[in-house]
């Protein structure tokens, strides 16, 4: 349940709107839409994190909605939907150890409770 609430914790909260800024490298269109070349293009991660499309009442904070039918693992393809990090080539090598320091930090303060 540790790893469903962080998940919905960074989805809910979006703290970082956007992405960093990346450019086209070469004129391109995208679902309809042309980009020209050396565009200066950011994803936001705060509409993706809160799509109607993507996830059932976005506005509510509802951890459940990453855990399996049964509710004892964590669904690895509802996490990945959740962009905190980027995604792709450009995604924040840190991830790995940003996500075990928040598990081990929200984890220690439960246990302190």
């Amino acid at each position: 349940y540790t790893e469903a609430f962080i998940l919905e914790m960074f989805r809910h909260s979006s703290f970082l709107p956007f992405t960093i800024p990346h450019s086209t490298t070469k004129d391109t269109q995208l679902n309809g839409y042309y980009i020209p070349k050396d565009t200066c293009v950011f994803i936001n991660q705060w509409q993706v994190n809160h799509d109607e499309k993507l996830w059932k009442d976005p506005e509510t904070f509802n951890p459940e909605r990453f855990l399996s039918a049964e509710g004892t693992t964590v669904n690895k393809v509802d996490g990945e939907k959740v962009l905190m990090f980027g995604l792709g080539k450009r995604r924040c090598i840190g991830e790995g150890i940003a996500r075990w320091q928040v598990f081990l930090f929200l984890a220690t303060l439960l246990q302190q409770l």
